[in-house]
């Protein structure tokens, strides 16, 4: 880069990316220690992970993204949206992961 006085709306400029590329490291850093806290099983959920045998058909809404890349997955892919969330329902239940209360869909706490 050159020596010469930056104009004020390249200053401006490179303050917008300057804090573009600290979010992105943010977002990033973020991405890291989540990816830390990923259950080593999770690498091979469709094999270890328990599915009770009833099953209860309903209608679920999903992401167009989340639909095509778990379809992608090949047979199975819906047993394992299944695990994930039974995963999810436990850790909440054992309180691994913790939230203020927890709710029901009429809003009671449970």
């Amino acid at each position: 880069m050159d020596n010469r006085k930056r104009t004020k709306t390249e200053e401006q400029k490179l303050t917008e990316l300057l804090i573009i590329n600290m979010e992105t490291q943010r977002a990033l850093d973020g991405i890291n220690l989540f990816r830390d806290m990923i259950p080593k099983d999770w690498h091979e959920m469709e094999t270890v992970a328990p599915v009770s045998p009833v099953k209860e058909q309903i209608t679920l809404r999903l992401d167009r993204d989340v639909i095509k890349w778990y379809r992608a997955l090949g047979r199975g892919y819906q047993a394992r949206i299944n695990a994930l969330l039974r995963s999810f329902m436990l850790a909440r239940q054992t309180k691994w992961i913790e939230e203020a209360k927890d709710f029901d869909w009429k809003g009671q706490e449970i």
